[in-house]
């Protein structure tokens, strides 16, 4: 699959230490990064104007993709676009309308696992923003008027 890997970063240690350090982030066709933008919009759209991939995956820096992540990927967007041909956004952990958390993702920051293993997709109405899998065919931007780096995935979802 044609998958183009976008990142914001600060601190090239940590990008490094945690994304860099992924072997399944050398599976992207390539990885775009963006030092110390003002906003992570501005670096999201300014990422994807330089990526060529069709699908775009936005990770934050201290993201670890695990052995397997790519394959992984390559068939859910497969049968997600098979359910649905006109999909926008993906993600791996989300939280739906009612409020219930759907993905399952390890969390550093409270040591263990969150979430439940799902197998298919899960429509939710909105995504964690560690992560954000864009089909670039349906033309959507960040509003680069969102200040700083929080809620950029809750509007790309909107």
């Amino acid at each position: 699959m044609n998958w183009s890997l976008i990142v914001a970063v600060n601190s090239e240690n940590v990008l490094r230490s945690n994304l860099l350090r992924s072997a399944e982030a050398i599976s992207a066709k390539e990885v775009v990064i963006q030092h110390n933008p003002k906003n992570a919009s501005i670096a999201y759209n300014e990422g994807k104007a330089k990526a060529t991939g069709e699908i775009l995956v936005f990770a934050h820096q201290d993201v670890y993709l695990p052995p397997g992540w790519a394959e992984q990927l390559t068939e859910s967007i497969e049968k997600l676009t098979i359910k649905d041909p006109n999909w926008g956004v993906a993600g791996v952990y989300g939280v739906s309308s009612a409020g219930q958390g759907a993905g399952y993702v390890y969390s550093s920051g409270l040591r263990g696992f969150v979430g439940e293993p799902i197998f298919g997709s899960i429509c939710v109405s909105t995504i964690d923003e560690m992560l954000l899998i864009i089909r670039r065919t349906a033309g959507l931007q960040f509003d680069e008027m969102l200040p700083g780096f929080h809620l950029y995935g809750t509007y790309i979802c909107l």
